[in-house]
């Protein structure tokens, strides 16, 4: 055997073993490398958790009672304005006219016409981004119960309606043979 095959015979080797342990350790260096899912999950809830607390200070800022409620008038004077709450939740990835229509329901809802501060910003970061499968069979299984409710109610209703159209027939009767 030559020298020049025995020198490339273990050149070649020795270049094979350097990159499969090349390989190996750049394997291992990428996988420490990427974040760890409990990481990025910690790190996610802390931004959700900083960005409501910045959304509750402006609404906090806007509402000038002491018991931290918020009218409609106000928001939209605010939202109109052009001022950082409009700024803040475009942030956020909320479209202003599902903000306003997610307080008028709110507001609708309450005895007062007010919303409170908590109410509304546990609300819009509920509203953030898309709808998810467990949002979408909440709203179906609510909409079934609604409907099997009224539903009994609709039997109830006319099930009294015929006894008292019943009772007043009799009542009726007992009259015209008197």
């Amino acid at each position: 055997i030559s020298p020049a095959i025995l020198i490339f015979f273990i050149a070649f080797f020795q270049i094979a073993i350097l990159n499969i342990l090349t390989g190996i350790f750049v394997e291992n260096a990428m996988k420490l490398a990427q974040p760890d899912r409990d990481t990025m999950a910690l790190e996610q809830r802390k931004k959700e958790a900083l960005e409501a607390q910045e959304l509750k200070k402006l609404c906090e800022e806007m509402a000038h009672r002491k018991d931290s409620t918020i009218s409609s008038a106000e928001f939209l004077a605010n939202l109109r304005g052009g001022g950082r709450l409009k700024a803040h939740l475009n942030v956020l990835g909320l479209d202003i006219k599902d903000a306003e229509v997610f307080l008028e329901m709110l507001a609708a809802v309450s005895d007062n016409g007010m919303v409170h501060v908590d109410t509304f910003v546990a609300g819009c970061m509920r509203l953030k981004g898309v709808a998810t499968s467990i949002d979408l069979q909440s709203l179906a299984y609510e909409t079934k119960l609604i409907h099997f409710n009224q539903r009994d109610f609709y039997r109830r209703v006319a099930e009294s309606l015929d006894d008292l159209t019943e009772k007043v027939a009799a009542i009726q009767m007992g009259e015209v043979s008197a």
